[in-house]
């Protein structure tokens, strides 16, 4: 049986859950947003920032990185239950 990989990337990933929500304003401030200023996918990560779905990622957070599966169910999840 063929495994399939599935990854999207985070700046593509931010962009489809804040388009999905009716694209909102950002609830407070995003210290990831301000290391990404002037980019397509900056209010993106503002708003996913600021409303928790990022949690965690810190340092480690690249919107040109692909995020393996785990990471998007967590992001879906977080989407969710807001």
């Amino acid at each position: 049986m063929k495994k399939t990989v599935v990854t999207i990337l985070l700046s593509a990933l931010t962009l489809g859950l804040l388009a999905g929500c009716g694209e909102p304003a950002a609830s407070g401030a995003s210290s990831l947003a301000q290391s990404y200023p002037g980019k397509y996918y900056t209010d993106a990560v503002a708003w996913a920032d600021a409303g928790g779905l990022l949690a965690d990622t810190g340092a480690a957070f690249n919107p040109a990185s692909q995020s393996p599966r785990a990471n998007i169910v967590t992001y879906l999840y977080r989407n969710l239950a807001e």
